[in-house]
C-alpha cells in the first residue's frame, strides 16, 4: 500500500497511446492507401475518465481525419453522426482532443475543467 492507497486501485495509463495509435493508423494509411482497411475499438480510450462519450468522440473524429475506415462501437451510445457534427470550438472538445494529441499530458487540464464543473452534460 502506497499513500494509503491500495496497489490493485492503482492504474497506470500511457498518456501517448492515443496518439500512437492515430500515427500507426496515419502511417499505415500512407504507406497502403485505399489497399488496406482499419478499425478497432473506438470507445476503448476514454479509461473510464468521466465524459466518456466526449472523449470517445473526439478520438472517433481524429481517427477518421487520420485514416481509420470503421470503428468498433456501441451504437447504443454512440451516435456517428452527431460525433462528425461536434463543435470542435468549445472548450470540452478541445480539451478532449488535447487528450489524445498529447497536449495534455496525464490529463490534468482534462481533469482540472471536469472538477470546476466546466462540462455541460451534452458534453458527457
Amino acid at each position: 500500500m502506497a499513500a494509503g492507497i491500495q496497489l490493485d486501485k492503482i492504474f497506470l495509463v500511457d498518456s501517448e497511446y492515443g496518439r500512437h495509435c492515430l500515427d500507426a493508423i496515419a502511417e499505415l494509411r500512407r504507406r497502403f492507401g485505399a489497399g488496406i482497411h482499419m478499425t478497432g475499438g473506438m470507445s476503448n480510450v476514454s479509461f473510464g475518465l468521466p465524459n466518456r462519450r466526449l472523449l470517445n468522440d473526439a478520438f472517433l473524429i481524429l481517427a477518421i481525419e487520420a485514416g481509420a475506415d470503421s470503428g468498433i462501437i456501441d451504437p447504443t451510445v454512440v451516435n456517428v453522426q452527431q460525433a462528425l457534427a461536434a463543435d470542435r470550438t468549445t472548450r470540452p472538445f478541445q480539451l478532449a482532443l488535447d487528450v489524445f494529441t498529447g497536449a495534455d499530458e496525464n490529463y490534468r487540464a482534462y481533469m482540472k475543467a471536469y472538477r470546476a464543473g466546466e462540462f455541460t452534460p451534452s458534453a458527457s
